[in-house]
């Protein structure tokens, strides 16, 4: 074995001293088959538990990367341009309430601390933050950017990295690591007049902001280009806005990738979130595809819906399903044939029999839907559309591309059902959470780019309006949603119900499960909820007595049931068993003169009183109420700027007339 050793060091010594004749160019184009990667791989690789031995070593060496308090990046600033002949805008701060006010103020100080945010005495600029609390209990604060500086500030063309680049970055490994930024936008400074122009309007005064915001619509674009400048050369790394993906062939390798981007980052001065990093892994889905030592796997989740989507059972739900088909039919050939036999149960006196023939139609036009004559692979280069819809019964959404001939051509459906709670909500939530879900459900190819978000509720339209601030009656729900939005550069386009048939199809196939969100309320709503224990009737009282109310009972069965009135749906919605016009809950007639005698307490007059009101309750003639209470109590009258005069007291003729003299 010794003598094999040393002749095999021999010939590797002598073919050191000759010149290559075919390099792998040459070997490439001869298709000679063996793995080219592997030369000069190194053989010596340690074993699973000396690597997981020596990560927790590099973790504990570079503890202060998972600290939670928010770090600064070093010698970069943020900045972006106004649009020429722009004006500054202040906004007036949002009223806070009172059981909120000392978390906001706790973390309005906290920020200012942490040298976030900074005390100014007078401001051109001001955009009012509105208070959200997050799961933990803890306040957060977001800014409604939307009205003042996304549509005046210049947008940043910085492209965002394509699927396809960063799926390159990522092959040929065999182990995976993924690292997440915590609150990553908050590390970035900004230079001195962008801050200015970031300013927020709040409680306790105006504050310049001296991080990059989130809800800034360029945010996406400035941090990308200072991450990928960053990470620039850094093999089998590859970064999607806070979120670094590393691949290894071995495990030295892996930790040698981890080990050069902990030290790049703790030179930049990021920190990481220990808590949603995942530093071993052999498989990991990233960007809607898996990636594993095999390659590269889309998942069948874009086209998953339409193909397990169940045969309509009758008339209406197969009209919905031609509705949806016919949206397509450009790129279907021989479509009407394919139909006859569908078509054929649609004819006036025609029974709805599901005949051999029928099946046959349906799975051929749900695989003609999914095949690559219809559906089509995501291009960064192409305009993005997302249209979501809502029925009864569920979420749908199709996200697609604007073809250059002005074709709209599918990227991927999804749909899902209604949890128990969302049922509940007005027609108008329901296209908002909708809206929502479907941004979260493609938040890879919609966020850091411009997207056209299609609806067909025109108050949504308005509500959510890319350059307008939620109205202040707006209910709480729909301001959280708000919020989520102005993170993303988007516009809004109204489209007519009958041509709204692709989202609308997707909205209203039926399931054999429920939805899989959590059947609770959001952190806001329990707020308001709680701001009604607080008063002189409980939760509790208010659901039994909406219960024994003839008329409200009568209502909740008909949201809860989905055969409300259309008017009433976009204004009605049921919320822990209580039924809520708005952001107000309705009050059943027992209770409501406990709730006006609470509401005339301190006896500020009839328009306050209707303004505390409209915050909180509500229930029919409540204003007619408000002003009989206000009218009929003599402390009220008495303070009035012009108090009621006394009537003039008609005095009856003198009968007798006496008189003195002296």
């Amino acid at each position: 074995m010794s003598t094999l050793n040393t002749e095999t060091q021999k010939y590797k010594d002598e073919y050191r001293k000759v010149d290559p004749v075919i390099g792998r160019e040459w070997i490439r184009k001869l298709n000679i088959q063996f793995d080219i990667n592997s030369i000069n791989k190194e053989e010596n690789d340690i074993t699973e538990k000396e690597f997981k031995e020596k990560l927790h070593k590099l973790l504990e060496q570079y503890r202060e990367l998972f600290t939670e308090e928010i770090g600064e990046i070093n010698n970069f600033q943020a900045t972006y341009r106004l649009k020429a002949g722009t004006s500054p805008i202040f906004l007036k701060p949002r009223p806070v309430p009172l059981a909120l006010r000392d978390q906001v103020e706790n973390e309005i100080d906290r920020l200012e601390k942490e040298g976030i945010l900074e005390k100014v005495a007078y401001s051109q600029w001001g955009t009012p933050v509105v208070p959200v609390i997050k799961q933990n209990g803890k306040v957060r604060l977001c800014a409604d950017y939307r009205a003042t500086l996304n549509k005046n500030i210049e947008d940043d063309n910085y492209p965002i990295p394509r699927i396809e680049e960063i799926f390159s970055k990522l092959s040929g490994g065999k182990y995976f690591c993924t690292l997440d930024i915590n609150s990553a936008y908050l590390h970035m400074p900004t230079n001195e007049e962008t801050a200015e122009m970031q300013t927020i309007s709040t409680c306790k005064g105006s504050y310049k902001v001296k991080r990059l915001m989130f809800g800034v619509k360029v945010a996406p674009n400035i941090w990308q280009r200072y991450m990928d400048q960053t990470l620039q050369g850094m093999e089998g790394t590859a970064c999607f806005f806070d979120d670094i993906a590393l691949q290894g062939s071995t495990y030295i390798q892996l930790l040698q990738r981890i080990t050069a981007v902990f030290k790049k980052l703790t030179k930049c001065g990021l920190h990481l979130n220990k808590k949603k990093c995942q530093f071993f892994e052999r498989s990991v889905t990233y960007l809607g595809h898996t990636i594993n030592e095999n390659g590269l796997h889309p998942t069948q989740e874009k086209i998953k819906d339409i193909k397990n989507s169940p045969q309509p059972t009758e008339v209406s739900s197969l009209r919905t399903f031609l509705g949806m088909i016919n949206y397509y039919q450009q790129f279907i050939p021989n479509l009407a044939s394919k139909l006859n036999p569908l078509y054929q149960l649609l004819k006036k006196d025609a029974v709805f029999q599901w005949s051999v023939q029928c099946e046959k139609a349906f799975q051929e036009l749900k695989e003609e839907i999914c095949g690559d004559k219809v559906l089509i692979p995501f291009h960064a280069d192409l305009p993005v559309t997302l249209a979501t819809d809502a029925s009864p019964t569920g979420f749908g959404g199709v996200l697609s591309h604007i073809m250059p001939d002005k074709t709209e051509r599918p990227i991927a459906f999804a749909s899902r059902s209604l949890t128990k709670a969302e049922k509940g909500y007005s027609q108008l939530d329901k296209e908002a959470a909708a809206l929502i879900w479907g941004l979260k459900k493609f938040f890879q190819y919609c966020y850091g780019r411009k997207i056209t978000l299609i609806i067909d509720n025109q108050p949504l339209a308005r509500i959510l309006h890319p350059e307008k601030t939620t109205p202040a009656t707006t209910a709480i729900r729909l301001v959280h949603y708000a919020n989520f939005l102005a993170g993303f550069d988007y516009n809004i386009k109204l489209r007519k119900t009958t041509e709204h048939a692709n989202a609308d199809y997707f909205s209203r196939l039926n399931k054999d499960t429920t939805g899989t969100e959590k059947d609770t309320l959001t952190d806001d709503d329990a707020f308001y909820l709680n701001q009604i224990s607080e008063m002189p009737v409980t939760l509790h009282e208010i659901r039994e007595g909406t219960m024994k109310d003839p008329d409200l009972q009568k209502l909740y069965l008909e949201i809860q049931s989905g055969r409300t009135d259309p008017k009433k749906l976009h204004e009605f919605s049921l919320q822990n068993n209580c039924i809520f016009y708005g952001i107000r809950i309705v009050i059943p007639k027992a209770l409501q003169n406990r709730i006006l005698e609470e509401l005339h307490t301190a006896h500020t007059g009839m328009v306050k009183m209707k303004a505390l009101a409209r915050s909180y309750v509500w229930w029919k003639n409540i204003d007619s109420d408000i002003e009989r209470m206000v009218k009929e109590c003599k402390d009220c009258c008495l303070m009035q700027k012009n108090p009621v005069k006394v009537p003039v007291h008609i005095w009856e003729y003198q009968k007798n007339l006496g008189a003195e003299y002296t």
